[in-house]
C-alpha cells in the first residue's frame, strides 16, 4: 500500500470508519491477483456491516458460535448453551441471532453462494460414571434470508466446496469418534450436494483424522487436515496420499488454487505458512491487537478471500478451555499482499458472552487467485502416481516399521500408495529432540498399535529372516537400559557395551560396540534363519566371546529407550536379512546427513528468577500432553559460552505426559544455574503448549537439562 493510505495496526469497528483511506492501491503484483476492490462502493448502513465493508473491500457475512451460559467457556461448542449468530453487512440487522432456538450449535460454514450457513448438532451423550463421550452429529443448514432451518443429515460438517466447473456446493463431513478429551476425532471423511443430500461418497479414509481444521482448495484436489493432531498438513484428495508439514494445530488452507496452507503453533500466536508440498515455509505472527497480545487466540479459519481469516480470543486462562469465556470476542485479520504478515485485525464482537468458531465470506472472495505452485492434478483414468523414493533406508521392500525422526516420511514403503504409516508416542519423561530424534532419558516412547502387532506377528516366527537399525547416541557412558525391544529380542546398553540380545530360536547375545557420549552409531543386526550377524556404522563385527546376556523383561511390543539415557533415530524393520552393501549404504547416508547438520550453541548462566508464568494443572491440558511455561531471570553470572543481555527468558518443562515435573515451579527471588539453548535451535517445541505470562519480549531459551520426576 502506499504510504498515504496505511492503516494502524487493530482498529476496532468504530475507530475504522474515522481512518479509513482509499483502497486502491492494494492490487496485487504480476504473479498473482490478492487485490481488494478499487473504490468500493459500501453499501452497508448500521456501523458494524459500514466498518466490516471498509475493512474487508466490499459486501462480507460472519457468522459464529455464541456461548450464553455464563463465563465457564465452551469453546469446543460441546454444550447446549449455543447459539448461532451472524452479520450480512447488506440486511440492514446488524449483528442478530440467525435462528432463534439455544442449543448444540458448532462449526458454522458460510456457503460459497452465501446464501445459506451450514452447522452441526454434535448431540453429545455419555454413559453414567463414564468419562467417554459418544455423538450422534446431524448436519443443518438455515438461510440468511428467513432463517429457515433444514436438517442435511448425519456427520460433523468441516467444509462447504463449490465445483468450479459445475458450481455444485457440496458439504464435507466426518464421523465423530468416542473420547475423552473435548477435541474432536475421525476415521473418514465423506461429502454430499448441498441440495441433494441424499447420496454420499467418501474422498478420504486413510488415517484418523481430527476434525479442527479442515479445508479445501477452490479447485478441490486439497485439503489442510490433522492426521491426527499433532501431525498437520495437507490432503492430495485425487492421489489419496497426504503430507505432514509440521507439528501443531488448527490448519488451514488457502481459499484460491495457490494451495498455501498454515498451521497454528503451540503458543496460539502464531502460523507458519507454506507454500504447496511444505517447500517453503515462513512465520506470521497473528495476535497484532492490542488486546490479543501476550495470550492466545484460537478457532483461526482463513475466508474465502485469500487475504482475510478469521479467530478469536483473547484467552486468558491457564488453558485455553480454562479461560473466561466473556472475555472472548471474533476478530477478522487482513494479510498482506504477499501473505507475509497480518496488516490489520478488526474486532467486530464486544459483550459478555462467549464467540466461537467464526467463518467469513466476503462477496468478491472468488475472484481473487494466487498462482498455483505445483501440477495439476492427474486426470481421470490415469494410474495413480507412485512416492517418490527415498535415499533412506535402502531395502526396496515393504517394511514392518520405519523411523526416521518425527518429521520423516515414516511409511513401510516408498512407492506404495497402501503402505501403512508408521508413528511412535512418548511416555513419562521421553521427549522430541531438536532434529525431531527420540530423547529418551526418564522416559521411552512406543510404537504404534498397528506397527507394533505387525512386529510381533512376523517376529514370532523364528524362522523368518530380519533385519533392525538404528542410529543412537548415548548419553552415559556407562548405563544399563534397553534402546530398542521386541518380543523375542532387544538392543541394550550394559556398562559401555552395546549389545544385541535374543531369545529364538535361541539365547544369542551379540556385542555391537562400545558406548561413546554423544557420539552417534549405526546399529544393525541381520537374521537369515540360521545365523545373526552384528554391524556397526555399517562394517560387519567379528564376535569374540561377548558377554552372555539375558532379555530384560518389561513391556511387550515395539519399544524404545527404557531404562536408558541417549536419542534415537532412523530406525527400520525388515522382513529380510539384507546384504552388507546395503547396510554400509544406508550408513553413509544417515551419517553424511546427520555430520551436516549445524552445532547448537549451549550457555550455562547462574541467574536469579524475576517472573514466572504459572503451570496448568495435567487434567487441563486436553488433547496436549505436555507443557512448557515461560519463566524471566535476572543474569548474574555467565558461566560457560556467550551471552550479554541482562535478563534472559526461559522456558522450563512443567508437565510431561501428564505428569508434573519437579524442577518447576521455582521461588522468585532465588538464583538458579541454567544450561540453555535457542529456542529457535529446537523447532520440535514449536507445537506444544506454552503460555507465558512474563512481560518481557525477548528471545526464548530452552532448558535443556533433564526434567526430573
Amino acid at each position: 500500500m502506499s504510504e498515504g493510505n496505511v492503516f494502524p495496526a487493530f482498529l476496532s469497528f468504530p475507530a475504522l470508519a474515522a481512518a479509513l483511506a482509499s483502497l486502491a492501491s492494494c492490487g496485487g503484483g504480476s504473479k498473482a491477483d490478492t487485490s481488494l476492490p478499487e473504490n468500493p462502493e459500501v453499501k452497508a448502513t448500521d456501523p458494524l456491516s459500514k466498518a466490516i465493508e471498509e475493512f474487508t473491500g466490499g459486501h462480507a457475512k460472519v457468522a459464529w458460535v455464541r456461548h450464553v451460559g455464563g463465563a465457564k467457556s465452551d469453546c469446543y461448542t460441546t454444550g447446549d448453551k449455543l447459539q448461532l449468530w451472524g452479520v450480512d453487512t447488506r440486511d440492514g440487522k446488524g449483528e442478530r441471532q440467525l435462528f432463534p432456538e439455544t442449543g448444540n450449535v458448532s462449526r458454522p460454514l458460510i456457503t460459497p453462494s452465501g446464501e445459506s450457513v451450514v452447522y452441526t448438532s454434535k448431540n453429545t451423550r455419555s454413559k453414567s460414571g463414564s468419562k467417554t463421550k459418544e455423538f450422534d452429529p446431524r448436519v443443518y443448514r438455515v438461510d440468511w434470508k428467513d432463517g429457515h432451518v433444514e436438517e442435511l443429515g448425519e456427520g460433523h460438517a468441516v467444509d462447504v466446496w463449490r465445483d468450479p466447473k459445475t458450481r455444485i456446493e457440496w458439504v464435507y463431513v466426518t464421523d465423530l469418534l468416542p473420547t475423552e478429551k473435548a477435541s474432536m476425532y475421525a476415521s473418514r471423511i465423506e461429502r454430499f450436494k448441498l441440495r441433494d443430500p441424499r447420496d454420499r461418497e467418501t474422498v478420504y479414509d486413510k488415517t484418523r483424522l481430527s476434525t479442527e481444521n479442515i479445508q479445501l482448495s477452490r479447485d478441490g484436489t486439497r485439503a489442510c487436515g490433522l492426521f491426527p493432531w499433532p501431525d498437520a498438513g495437507v490432503i492430495d484428495l485425487p492421489r489419496g496420499t497426504h503430507k505432514k508439514y509440521e507439528h501443531g494445530c488448527w490448519p488451514s488452507l488457502a481459499p484460491d488454487n495457490s494451495y498455501y496452507a498454515w498451521v497454528f503453533d503451540g503458543a496460539h500466536q502464531n502460523f507458519f505458512l507454506f507454500t504447496d508440498g511444505a517447500e517453503k515455509k515462513w512465520t506470521v505472527p497473528v495476535n497484532i491487537a492490542p488486546e490479543l497480545q501476550k495470550h492466545e487466540v484460537y478457532h483461526p479459519r482463513w475466508s474465502n478471500h485469500l487475504r482475510f481469516f478469521a479467530c478469536t480470543g483473547p484467552y486468558t486462562g491457564a488453558t485455553i478451555g480454562k479461560s473466561d469465556g466473556t472475555l472472548v470476542e471474533v476478530f477478522l485479520s487482513r494479510f498482506d499482499e504477499d501473505i507475509r504478515s497480518v496488516e490489520e485485525t478488526l474486532k467486530i464482537t464486544d459483550n459478555e458472552n462467549g464467540d466461537f468458531f467464526p467463518d467469513l465470506w466476503v462477496a468478491h472472495g472468488e475472484k481473487t487467485e494466487s498462482s498455483p505452485v505445483s501440477a495439476p492434478p492427474k486426470p481421470p483414468g490415469q494410474p495413480t502416481p507412485k512416492r517418490e523414493k527415498r535415499p533412506w533406508p535402502e531395502t526396496n521392500l515393504n517394511l514392518l516399521f520405519v523411523w526416521g525422526d518425527r518429521n520423516f516420511d515414516n511409511i513401510t514403503h516408498e512407492t506404495d500408495p497402501k503402505a501403512r504409516e508408521c508413528g511412535v508416542e512418548a511416555f513419562d519423561r521421553a521427549r522430541y529432540g531438536p532434529h525431531y530424534e527420540m530423547w529418551c532419558e526418564g522416559g521411552w516412547f512406543g510404537a504404534d498399535e498397528t506397527s507394533s502387532e505387525a512386529v510381533t506377528k512376523y517376529l514370532a516366527k523364528p524362522e523368518n529372516p530380519f533385519t533392525v537399525e538404528v542410529v543412537a547416541t548415548p548419553g552415559k557412558e556407562w548405563q544399563d537400559g534397553v534402546l530398542l525391544s521386541t518380543d523375542t529380542f532387544q538392543i541394550k546398553q550394559r556398562g559401555s557395551d552395546l549389545l544385541f540380545v535374543g531369545s529364538k530360536p535361541k539365547p544369542v547375545t551379540l556385542w555391537i560396540g562400545a558406548a561413546k557420549p554423544g557420539v552417534p552409531a549405526s546399529l544393525a543386526v541381520t537374521w537369515d534363519g540360521a545365523e545373526f550377524i552384528a554391524y556397526h556404522n555399517g562394517k560387519p563385527i567379528i564376535q569374540k566371546d561377548p558377554p552372555s546376556v539375558e532379555m530384560l523383561a518389561g513391556r511387550r511390543g515395539l519399544t524404545f529407550g527404557s531404562g536408558w539415557a541417549g536419542s534415537l533415530e532412523r530406525v527400520y524393520l525388515c522382513p529380510n536379512n539384507l546384504d552388507v552393501l546395503r547396510i554400509a549404504k544406508n550408513h553413509e547416508v544417515t551419517a553424511k546427513e546427520i555430520a551436516a547438520r549445524p552445532p547448537i550453541p549451549r550457555v550455562r548462566l547462574k541467574a536469579k528468577l524475576l517472573e514466572m508464568t504459572i503451570s496448568p494443572a495435567p487434567d487441563d491440558l486436553d488433547t496436549y500432553k505436555n507443557c512448557l511455561v515461560a519463566y524471566l531471570y535476572e543474569v548474574e553470572k555467565v558461566l560457560e559460552g556467550e551471552y550479554r543481555e541482562p535478563k534472559v527468558l526461559v522456558m522450563h518443562w512443567s508437565i510431561l505426559d501428564r505428569k508434573p515435573v519437579a524442577t518447576v515451579p521455582r521461588r522468585p527471588g532465588q538464583s538458579y544455574e541454567l544450561i540453555l539453548e535457542p529456542k529457535t535451535s529446537h523447532p520440535q517445541l514449536e507445537s506444544e503448549l506454552q503460555p507465558n505470562e512474563t512481560s518481557e519480549f525477548i528471545d526464548e531459551y530452552y532448558d535443556v537439562e533433564p526434567p526430573q520426576e
